[in-house]
């Protein structure tokens, strides 16, 4: 009967066979026979545990993927809110806020995974799930902002 390796071979074996899945490989590597590596392969059932270590990091990436979304949804819908409030106030964001203000809504659209006029057709029914009164308000700052905007081009010309 062959001598059992020690814990420290076996690890060490299944963090070679993690880099690359091939028996002769680590074989090679930890200076066993290939019969070895498959036995132990097979009985602490390395394809599975990797397969789940995989499936950890996946999750753990997909968490942290989801957050840096979510924190960059927040600043832009927070910045977007701010530049209506200014639009609404009369007051001047830049040479071009309806210009600003579609690249904030763009930004958002792409940050929620949504078509934008660049990516995707617009389809008619995008905006049936937004309240009446939020169409209403919104078409209302891009008129008003549109009105600045000629208004200063006007008495600056």
């Amino acid at each position: 009967m062959a001598k059992r390796l020690q814990q420290q071979k076996i690890d060490q074996m299944f963090k070679i066979w993690v880099e690359r899945q091939s028996v002769e490989y680590v074989s090679r590597k930890c200076s066993v026979s290939p019969t070895t590596v498959r036995r132990y392969k097979r009985l602490h059932d390395w394809d599975s545990r990797l397969k789940s270590i995989q499936q950890k990091a996946q999750a753990k990436q997909d968490d942290n993927l989801a957050k840096v979304l979510s924190d960059n949804l927040k600043f832009v819908k927070y910045a977007k809110g701010k530049v209506i409030e200014l639009m609404q106030a009369g007051g001047t964001v830049s040479k071009n806020p309806v210009s600003d203000l579609d690249k904030m809504i763009r930004l958002e659209l792409l940050l929620r995974g949504e078509a934008d006029l660049r990516t995707d057709k617009v389809r008619n029914n995008e905006l049936k799930n937004v309240p009446t009164e939020e169409l209403i308000r919104m078409k209302k700052a891009l008129e008003e902002a549109n009105h600045n905007e000629v208004k200063s081009k006007n008495g600056a010309g």
